[in-house]
Parts: structure tokens; C-alpha cells; sequence
């Protein structure tokens, strides 16, 4: 069944109660993102557009490019598009990201979104729900694969924009510099102050200089369990 999230009071993102919905992460995410009004963006893994509809909010890029293997949350995204008059602006590519751009013919991005699968294969519960388990679980994913398709679309100095589980920061660094996308801020985030870490969000950037700056934890919630004023100021659209 299909269900329709409210964002501020001008915009509406479609979703279903059988699919993966968007979270907090892709807020962070779309918060954590540096885009222009001139930028041409690209949302990987893009489920139903959550993380690019949220930046075409926030910056108004020129143009977003929404790459989604799942058909079912692709066409949701199409839909979202569609129903908030921004369908022109906006191009979807239903596709395994292996595959996307394979004969590198698209023009050159400003920058590029991505919430990966979080979970390797084997780690996490496994959700028997098909287009439940290809949002969690990287399968055939390959943080590799996600890394050269960034490089090979983004400009010189085109910007990369990423959120994952902190229990994947190490290798994310790693294959980050490998393909030339040099991290340029990482920001570690906290359910509470007193609790480990567990997302962070980086930015890259191609055949960018070394210095990386760590910015301050953010942290989501008080010890009342009420949200924090940033977190509560950053789901405001």
C-alpha cells in the first residue's frame, strides 16, 4: 500500500508499507551535503529519492540524477517527481550501479549522494522482504564498485557525500584515497552524548589535497530522549 510522507508543508514524497522508507540517516545525509544552486547532483542507491528530494529543498541543484536498482522504488521516486512539478529537472536511472554509466557517456557531476546498504551479507538480520533486504544488506554491492563509478562521473573536484555505519569508516577511508577522492570532512554521529558512535558522515572530494577536517560529534537526542536543537532544526524543511 502506498503512503505519502509530508516534508514541511510544500512537498510530498511517496513511499510503500512494504518497501524500505527513508530515516534520520537520510536527513543527515542531505544536511551534511554542500551543494549549489548551479550543481548537477547525482543521489546512488537513491531508494525513493528521499536524500535528493531533500537536497532539491535545501539547495535547489540544477539538476538530480537518481540511480536505483529496485524498480519498485524508482518508480516511486518518478512519482514524487512528478507530483511536486520538479519532474523536469530530474533524470532516473533503474539500474544496478555496476552497470550505470558503463560507457562513461553521461556529461561530468558537481556532486554525488549515497546511503548505502548498510549491512554486509552475512551481518544483520536478513529481511525475507526482497526490496527490504536490497536497501539493507550490500549483496552483490561493492563499496569498490560505488567508489570508481563516483570517480568516473564526478568532475575535477566534484564532491562525494556519504553516510554509513562507523563500523565501516576504516574501509570507507581506505577505498575513499584509493579512487581518488580524497576525505575532506567526517563528522562522527551519536544517538546520546554518553553513547558510542554509530553513523558518520564524509565528504570527498576528486584529486582533492591531503587534510581532512573532524568535525564537532552530532549527537540526536537529550537524556530525556527528547531531540537535540540542531537535530530538531535539521528535519525542518
Amino acid at each position: 500500500m502506498e503512503t505519502v510522507a509530508q516534508i514541511g508543508n510544500r512537498f510530498e514524497i511517496f513511499q510503500r508499507e512494504d518497501c524500505f522508507k527513508f530515516g534520520t540517516d537520510a536527513v543527515l545525509l542531505a544536511r551534511f551535503s554542500r551543494i549549489r544552486r548551479k550543481d548537477v547532483l547525482y543521489d546512488f542507491c537513491a531508494g525513493t529519492g528521499a536524500v535528493g528530494f531533500f537536497c532539491h529543498l535545501l539547495y535547489q541543484p540544477k539538476e538530480i540524477g537518481f540511480v536505483e536498482i529496485d524498480s519498485v522504488m524508482s518508480e516511486l521516486s518518478h512519482k514524487t517527481a512528478i507530483h511536486n512539478n520538479i519532474a523536469e529537472k530530474c533524470r532516473f536511472f533503474c539500474t544496478d550501479l555496476a552497470d550505470f554509466n558503463e560507457d562513461k557517456s553521461l556529461p561530468y557531476a558537481d556532486c554525488v549522494t549515497v546511503n548505502p546498504p548498510y549491512f554486509l551479507n552475512q551481518s544483520g538480520k536478513t529481511n525475507q522482504n526482497e526490496n527490504l533486504k536490497i536497501a539493507r544488506h550490500t549483496g552483490d554491492f561493492s563499496h569498490e564498485t560505488l567508489f570508481q563509478k563516483a570517480y568516473d562521473l564526478l568532475k575535477d573536484g566534484g564532491k562525494l557525500f556519504l553516510i554509513q555505519r562507523v563500523q565501516n569508516l576504516a574501509e570507507i577511508l581506505y577505498l575513499m584515497r584509493n579512487h581518488r577522492l580524497e576525505p575532506k570532512r567526517l563528522r562522527m554521529v551519536h544517538s546520546y552524548r554518553d553513547k558510542e558512535a554509530t553513523l558518520f558522515l564524509v565528504e570527498g572530494v576528486k584529486n582533492g589535497g591531503t587534510w581532512l577536517d573532524c568535525l564537532p560529534p552530532l549527537v540526536l537526542y537529550e537524556e530525556n530522549g527528547e531531540m537535540t536543537e540542531e537535530f530538531r532544526q535539521m528535519q525542518e524543511f
